[in-house]
């Protein structure tokens, strides 16, 4: 008979189940078959995860069978997720799609949040795991005014307990979701022959809720449930006709069925849902080695190795004589070739085509339990525990049943509607019954559209004979959402635009928010940017609680006559002048204006203008444009640009003074665009050669000025030696002996001597009048820059006591 404890409600007290995810878990594929596609999602930082592999979800087990203590899979992680379902909180199962047995799913930063707190780390996940999308999911949350919080995930971690290990993911992370799962499964266990509790120890050690039905309930009672576990029996006194056919409509209308051992062998003989002519037994005990295919499928969700010695009415299995298998089935684990050709482990099928359910798995082995192996060894039975994963895993692949489901908890704002029950298949009209019929779009549909005007708890009955379960849900509907008043039109003066400010009361106060056209709001009030005449205007007004008003219209406003237009441009004395070159605006529209414009790009401070003919003076170079304009009534349109261009100020150096030898020729340089020039002669060449000593000057201008300088040449005869001074045109004083010192250096003995240096500015630096003396650098003890510095040397030879002072001038280059 029919356990009616597989119904009851798991939310904590007083919770309301507020989550707006009313659709079907969605396949990824049309059938549950290899190899699966992938299907990567940008999951958000804050995320929980709960990992399934060993070293992350691992617990110290005490066999009291036995006597065995050892280190295994923590199995609660399956109730917890069950039990976030059962609560409304949409669960991901995330499986990559192209991986290798015990592969990695996916490598992510994440921080361990409970039993306990852990440093954060970069962890690598594998055997899948299952995430809480928390970023989506407040997205979506509803909590209505006055009504209890809706059982926060934390709280529902905490009431679980049992040690489930959680993480909380650091950064985005792309993950390959298999499903979004939405719904609990409704598990049922056949007991035909005292054999139930090979699974129910499974389910039990995963704090799973579940039914133990006898083989009547299974043909009368399958729409209760999305998943049946068939443990071996006798499968000639228990499989019939009725049965198989039972099977067979359990499984076509969206359900997924588990047959263990012999009763697998019998259920397919009898049936023939994978096979065309049946399979048959070749071995009662399983033995390594093992050939893990089909590694990215749920099912095969489990890590390390199949256990060694498991025995069973039906161990290992092939194709019986003549048969084959059907194209909907794929081989989960099976013996290792050459030793185990054609020898299966556990098998699996799609049977009822592009429907999401109507998965078969057979599997070998009596049971997978810890007492299977006698002893077992710690290692044995962490594999064992491992093992039992795959009957945890096919309970959560989705299933087409709506198994007396009603759905989740749902918010709706008020003169809303939403889709009851769990999923579109299975019942049909007539075959169930909802209560009360206040709001419902139908009383005897599976999937009735509710719009309950105050908040309502419907229940479903089926009425078919077949299930005599029943479930609820409760729409609360949010009365108090915001209201729009005082709605208000402003054209602009010349009305080419116009703006919309509206009142908003009601709802959340502190939380309100205007998505739509964009604009402002300031406590209640809410004004719209301008909005150009004749375009339709949108706004949605609402609050936390994500219920919105809106309000929709166009205005068309006349014409408005505000613009502006610029031109002109050239080139001037501008960049370092205090000239400018003036650009002409023309507004239209009623003064002032107040316009804005840019210089390549970059936005400058506005102006104000009075008079129509506006004069914008332009002081450095650049590509004017025009952003906006204001007139005193209403924003108006911009065109036209301006090129301006700086005209350089005349700039001449004809270099230091310099002496040279007889023969030689000095080319004085003086190029400059744009410039008149004129040398000492009279020549307006750009450059002047010239072989001959004297004082030679050269004069530029253009309407930005005029520069002039000035230059000595001498020619002295350099074929004889005679005395002349020695200075380098560069020094390093960096004490690596090598050009250290700046200081001048004679082949005959001066009576007098003086040396000066200055820097680029003509400030003094150094000054000597000791020709042993050396400069380093260096002004007051102080290292000056590097650089170019200019030095003069005043100086008389001993033999030319008579004669005036000589003078040379020259430039040395500081280093470091």
């Amino acid at each position: 008979m029919l356990n009616q404890t597989l119904f009851r409600k798991l939310c904590l007290p007083a919770a309301l189940c507020l989550f707006l995810f009313t659709a079907p878990a969605v396949k990824i594929q049309a059938q549950e078959l290899p190899p699966p596609a992938s299907n990567v999602q940008n999951i958000a930082s804050g995320a929980y995860i709960i990992p399934l592999d060993q070293n992350k979800q691992s617990v110290t087990l005490n066999d009291a069978a036995s006597g065995l203590t050892f280190s295994g899979m923590n199995l609660a992680a399956y109730g917890l997720v069950h039990l976030l379902l059962q609560n409304g909180i949409p669960v991901k199962w995330i499986i990559k799609a192209s991986k290798p047995k015990d592969g990695i799913d996916f490598t992510a930063s994440v921080a361990r949040i409970y039993p306990s707190a852990q440093a954060p780390a970069t962890a690598d996940f594998v055997g899948s795991a299952f995430v809480v999308d928390i970023a989506e999911i407040n997205q979506q949350v509803c909590n209505p005014v006055n009504t209890p919080a809706f059982p926060d995930i934390d709280s529902l971690i905490t009431a679980f307990g049992n040690n489930v290990a959680i993480y909380m993911l650091n950064a985005n992370t792309p993950l390959d979701v298999r499903y979004t799962l939405q719904f609990a499964p409704q598990i049922a266990v056949l007991n035909n022959g005292g054999n139930s509790s090979a699974f129910t120890q499974i389910l039990d050690a995963a704090h799973m809720p579940y039914a133990v039905i006898v083989n009547a309930d299974l043909q009368t009672a399958t729409d209760c449930y999305t998943f049946i576990l068939q443990p071996n029996a006798n499968g000639t006194a228990n499989v019939t006709t009725s049965y198989a056919a039972a099977v067979s409509n359990f499984i076509n209308s969206g359900g997924n069925f588990w047959a263990q051992s012999g009763m697998a062998l019998a259920l397919e003989n009898q049936g023939l849902f994978m096979t065309t002519g049946g399979i048959s037994a070749i071995s009662t005990s399983i033995n390594p080695p093992f050939n893990y295919v089909a590694s990215a499928m749920p099912v095969m969700q489990f890590q390390g190795n199949f256990p060694s010695g498991l025995t069973g009415d039906l161990g290992t299995f092939g194709l019986a004589a003549g048969s084959s298998w059907k194209p909907s089935t794929y081989p989960c684990l099976l013996l290792n070739l050459p030793v185990g050709v054609n020898q299966f482990i556990c098998y699996a099928a799609d049977v009822n085509g592009a429907t999401a359910g109507g998965n078969l798995y057979y599997c070998g082995a009596n049971e997978f339990s810890l007492t299977a192996i006698t002893p077992p060894s710690p290692a044995i039975a962490a594999e064992i525990l491992q093992t039992q994963r795959m009957i945890l895993n096919a309970a959560f692949v989705p299933a087409a049943i709506n198994y007396a489901c009603a759905g989740n908890d749902i918010c709706i704002c008020r003169g809303e509607s939403v889709k009851l029950g769990c999923t579109e298949g299975g019942f049909t009209a007539g075959e169930v019954s909802w209560s009360p019929a206040l709001g419902l779009s139908c009383t005897d549909c599976p999937n009735p559209i509710a719009n309950p005007l105050v908040t309502t708890t419907y229940t479903v009955t089926p009425v078919n004979g077949l299930c005599t379960a029943f479930a609820s849900v409760t729409v609360t509907v949010i009365q108090d959402k915001p209201q729009v008043s005082n709605v208000d039109i402003d054209c602009n003066a010349e009305e080419t635009s116009y703006t919309v400010s509206f009142t908003i009361t009601g709802g959340d106060a502190a939380t309100y928010q205007v998505s739509g056209n964009t604009g402002t709001i300031s406590g209640n009030v809410f004004t719209s940017n301008p909005i150009p005449s004749g375009t339709p205007y949108a706004f949605s007004a609402g609050d936390s609680y994500h219920c919105d008003t809106t309000i929709t219209g166009t205005f068309n406003c006349l014409l408005c006559q505000s613009a502006a237009l610029l031109s002109g441009g050239g080139s001037a004395c501008l960049d370092g002048n205090v000239n400018a070159l003036d650009l002409q605006v023309e507004f239209t529209g009623q003064a002032p204006w107040e316009l804005y414009y840019a210089i390549d790009g970059q936005t400058q401070p506005p102006v104000s203008a009075n008079v129509p003919d506006y004069t914008l003076s332009a002081t450095q170079s650049g590509e004017y444009t025009l952003v906006s304009v204001e007139d005193a009534f209403c924003f108006g349109s911009v065109a036209g640009t301006a090129s301006v261009s700086a005209i350089p100020v005349p700039v001449v150096n004809l270099g230091p003074d310099t002496t040279l030898c007889l023969g030689e020729v000095i080319t004085l340089n003086a190029n400059l665009p744009e410039t008149n020039l004129l040398w000492q002669d009279g020549s307006t060449q750009n450059t002047y050669a010239t072989a001959v000593g004297g004082t030679y000057w050269v004069q530029l201008s253009n309407e930005c000025g005029l520069a002039a300088d000035t230059v000595t040449v001498t020619f002295e005869d350099c074929s004889a030696p005679r005395c002349r001074p020695l200075l380098p045109d560069a020094f390093s004083p960096n004490a690596d002996g090598v050009n250290d010192l700046f200081t001048a250096v004679f082949n005959c003995e001066v009576s007098y001597f003086r040396l000066l240096v200055f820097d680029r500015w003509g400030q003094q630096v150094f000054e000597s009048n000791n020709p042993a003396e050396h400069w380093t650098g260096l002004q007051d003890d102080r290292s000056l820059p590097l650089g170019l510095y200019v030095w003069k040397l005043e100086y008389q030879f001993t033999e030319d006591a008579d004669d005036p002072y000589r003078i040379a001038k020259g430039s040395v280059l500081l280093l470091r």
